[in-house]
């Protein structure tokens, strides 16, 4: 079913791409044929958003070209000229929503699904104008991100140009945009050390291969498939094979303490000691003890005093962070939610319309998408609803996960389902306890009513999207590893340590606690600790194998039936279909399935 979405979705794209190109509306309603069939099939909701995303553009093309007044060429190099020189003009005269707009048009012209290798050259030109813009802005506004959004900007231009000597003008910009956020927000008048990056860089890969080797150990060492199955010694290989798992784990989450705290500590150093205590904590991944290196950094920051000056150093010092990671070049541009790409608040889609797959996705801060922004500057305001800053004291950051439990967890932001469970990064311990000691008294009032409802419904909606989704058997076909098979694991843990009143933590340290309390029996907590293991240890090797976050892997089983009853029920004409047989970069199997 994966598969034959992905046919007819790209069929789509083909039958839109070649009646734009000819102005042919009946290639325009072969694509509407194909995307239908797709929404038709489709079960993930994820994919189903993307193909109405797709109808609605295809709409908007279909009725340009059945109205000659208004038909338009798919690319027009004098239009893209003219959006260019306008919003060059717009810029001359400090005119910067309009030159934006310009420029994100200019962009639009250039920017189609699946683009060659110069369509991507195309594209540098209006990102860095677009970066130029957001540097401008931020000398005029005082808003700290808007320099990390020139600094994505231009690293999104630089991910997309071959020419080196365009490459080194807009590293320079990169380092112009890092003095002007010193000197206009800080109020610092210092070089940006580039030195400083490339280091970061460095020791960010450092790790990453020290964690390969380890792997590659683990595999070496402790295989419990060498034996059959009913062999008594596989269980007990198992047990140390999850067992060096959690160790794994539990260095990557250290080293990245680490590394986070040493960009703090550079960050502080520069811009001088905090007005008060505070305590960063880690969210997500990096708190239940599942992260991977090249994971999100999902984070908020406990504080002793909310005052003002309080605020504005925090959040001077969030942004200063975001740009320091940013600048590692492992930030895809929709997760910086510049509106004229990517307005995530609008209700037309066609008002989201940037993809980035060309940036490395790595580490990053957390994307400021709606159902994600778990980080202290929270999500934006919108009409209805006010700004969620995650700048807080111990007691209003319990308040706040008190109020997403009765007003946003039906929305799918899941803000509290992480907030009940973090970790120090860098700060006072003491804060944090204090915190907890909070959250623990808000979720256990009333008989724990407000836990029981949190584990409830998290439970409802991973136990209904699984069963829906996951009643395929295991074939040849891509597989999301996040969603499919590492969430659901770590989910079904927390929510039955969460129902017996175990106090949250790593997954871990939680199955542990579960056995101790008798909660699930020893045999139980095996199971649960190799499965957890598995599906930790199987994200963590598609993200180094794909040298990134990129979800996809397969489970390499043998396709040629599959192949055969697909080309027995397409029609393709003269138009092939190939599938690959795995999902690395180098074409090479990620791992044995058992």
């Amino acid at each position: 079913m994966f598969l034959e979405v992905e046919v007819l979705k790209s069929l789509g794209d083909f039958y839109l791409e070649k009646g734009k190109k000819k102005s042919g509306v009946p290639q325009i309603s072969k694509a509407a044929a194909m995307y239908g069939k797709a929404l038709r099939r489709c079960e993930d909701p994820g994919t189903k958003q993307t193909l109405h995303h797709r109808v609605l553009y295809m709409v908007k093309i279909w009725g340009a070209l059945k109205r000659p007044d208004i038909q338009s060429q798919p690319f027009s190099f004098s239009q893209y000229k003219s959006h260019l020189k306008e919003g060059e003009s717009s810029i001359a005269r400090t005119d910067l929503d309009s030159a934006e707009q310009h420029f994100a048009a200019a962009l639009k012209m250039v920017h189609v699904p699946d683009p060659t290798a110069q369509q991507y050259q195309r594209e540098v030109e209006p990102l860095c104008k677009l970066g130029d813009v957001y540097s401008k802005r931020g000398q005029q506004t005082g808003d700290g991100g808007d320099f990390v959004k020139a600094a994505a900007l231009y690293l999104a231009a630089i991910a997309r140009s071959e020419d080196q000597v365009v490459k080194g003008n807009i590293g320079k910009a990169i380092e112009e945009v890092n003095m002007l956020f010193l000197k206009c927000i800080l109020g610092i008048h210092c070089n940006s050390s580039q030195e400083n990056t490339e280091k970061h860089k460095k020791q960010l890969k450092e790790m990453r291969d020290q964690i390969k080797l380890e792997m590659e150990t683990i595999d070496q060492q402790l295989d419990p498939y060498v034996y059959d199955e009913d062999d008594p010694r596989v269980k007990d290989i198992e047990a140390k094979r999850a067992q060096a798992v959690r160790l794994l784990f539990g260095n990557i989450a250290q080293g990245r303490k680490e590394f986070i705290s040493l960009l703090v500590e550079e960050c502080i150093g520069l811009m001088g000691p905090p007005p008060c205590k505070y305590a960063l904590i880690g969210l997500g991944s990096q708190a239940t003890g599942l992260v991977t290196p090249y994971s999100d950094l999902e984070f908020a920051i406990l504080v002793e005093q909310e005052s003002e000056e309080s605020l504005v150093y925090f959040r001077n010092l969030t942004h200063y962070l975001h740009l320091k990671v940013v600048n590692l070049g492992e930030t895809i541009l929709p997760a910086q939610g510049i509106k004229s790409l990517n307005d995530f608040y609008s209700e037309n889609p066609l008002d989201n319309w940037y993809y980035d797959s060309v940036t490395p996705r790595g580490f990053a801060f957390d994307g400021s998408m709606p159902k994600a922004s778990k980080t202290p500057l929270g999500r934006q305001g919108t009409m209805d609803k006010p700004p969620s800053e995650l700048i807080c004291t111990p007691n209003n950051m319990a308040s706040i996960l008190q109020k997403d439990v009765t007003l946003y967890l039906k929305e799918g932001y899941h803000l509290a389902t992480i907030l009940r469970n973090p970790c120090l990064i860098t700060g006072e311990q003491h804060l944090v306890d204090t915190y907890m000691g909070y959250t623990e008294k808000t979720l256990q009032a009333d008989g724990g009513k407000m836990a029981g409802q949190l584990a409830q419904e998290t439970q409802k909606e991973n136990i209904r999207n699984y069963m829906y989704d996951n009643r395929e058997t295991i074939t040849a076909k891509l597989i999301d590893v996040k969603k499919k098979v590492y969430r659901f694991p770590a989910l079904a843990v927390e929510c039955l340590a969460q129902s017996s009143h175990i106090k949250p933590t790593t997954v871990w340290k939680m199955i542990e606690e579960m056995k101790n309390k008798q909660v699930i029996s020893p045999n139980n907590a095996h199971h649960l600790t190799v499965l957890t293991s598995i599906s930790a240890e199987l994200r963590l090797r598609t993200y180094i194998a794909n040298g990134g976050q990129k979800e996809n892997l397969s489970a390499l089983a043998s396709m040629e039936t599959i192949l055969n009853e697909q080309e027995s029920s397409l029609d393709t004409n003269d138009e092939y279909v190939q599938f690959s047989k795995c999902a690395t970069n180098d074409n090479q199997p990620l791992f044995d399935w058992h």
